[in-house]
């Protein structure tokens, strides 16, 4: 299953694992549901730091077009991967363009290290426009510690994943990211996460024009099937502002979410949240040119 967030409009999500197993590096690790998957199907029990060589290609291989959460179990900076691992992975995410990938980690340090030793800033511009960097914060701790490190990537497509969320964020510089995914952690042992800290991380987002991606709010199950997501009413499912091609004419234009339209498509300026009325820019005619 992939992750939810993949789903990027025009895009299949998925979840790609050259890299498996971790070891934990901060609060958020206290309960990896990676972990647990893992073990429950004994895709690697033990959970131990493990390429699979088999898989480091596949991508190659995709003719749709995906969006990819790269190694969503483990680490791909993790310090027992080595160097020529994570080459050869970029290798095959730098040849296959079609695709969105999406990496998230909690050791940017090693991340930022292993870009400056291996790429230019001009080469990475124009070999990685289509991979999206990001960070794990659950808490102001590791946001001060893992920010300042993601803002040296050479890249405009820079996230942070609140994932879960355990504590309130003030994210200063949101100005320099262009998403933000929330999320309070589910499941049994499950540490709650306040709404208020939900609510508040919204509204700076709004206020700086990032999307906010809110995921769910975590706790137990819902036996009567709610809605989890449900953020004051209301579902926050926001992707990035992205540019397209469409006619020979450039719009910046948002994945639509809201309104009615029966074909999936980009909203325009004049579609608003709950609207049906939209100019709106079918899949099938558009480009992404980020």
């Amino acid at each position: 299953m992939p992750v939810e967030w993949t789903e990027w409009p025009g895009y299949r999500g998925d979840s790609w694992n050259p890299i498996s197993g971790c070891t934990p590096v901060s609060e958020a690790c206290e309960r990896c549901w990676a972990k647990a998957v893992s073990r429950r199907f004994g895709w690697n029990p033990e959970f131990k730091v493990m390429p699979h060589y088999e898989k480091f290609d596949n991508p190659l291989h995709w003719r749709r077009p995906r969006a990819v959460f790269v190694v969503d179990m483990g680490d791909l900076f993790h310090e027992l991967v080595p160097d020529a691992d994570i080459h050869r992975i970029f290798e095959t995410i730098r040849r296959s363009s079609r695709h969105l990938f999406f990496i998230c980690t909690k050791r940017p340090k090693r991340m930022i290290d292993f870009l400056a030793f291996h790429y230019t800033v001009t080469d990475f511009n124009s070999t990685f426009p289509h991979v999206w960097w990001g960070v794990t914060a659950e808490n102001q701790q590791r946001l001060n510690e893992r920010l300042p490190l993601l803002l040296q990537v050479p890249s405009k497509n820079r996230y942070i994943s609140a994932e879960p969320l355990l504590g309130p964020l003030e994210i200063g510089p949101i100005g320099m990211l262009k998403w933000i995914i929330v999320g309070g952690e589910s499941g049994r042992g499950c540490r709650p996460m306040d709404l208020d800290w939900a609510r508040n991380i919204r509204d700076q987002c709004a206020e700086a024009g990032v999307a906010y991606y809110f995921k769910q709010i975590g706790g137990f199950p819902d036996p009567k099937h709610r809605n989890k997501a449900l953020l004051d009413g209301k579902l926050y499912k926001e992707f990035p502002l992205v540019r397209f091609q469409c006619n020979s004419i450039q719009k910046e234009a948002l994945a639509c979410i809201h309104c009615d339209h029966a074909r999936p498509h980009f909203r325009t300026n004049d579609c608003t949240d709950g609207v049906a009325r939209c100019s709106f820019l079918p899949f099938s005619s558009c480009k992404q040119v980020v």
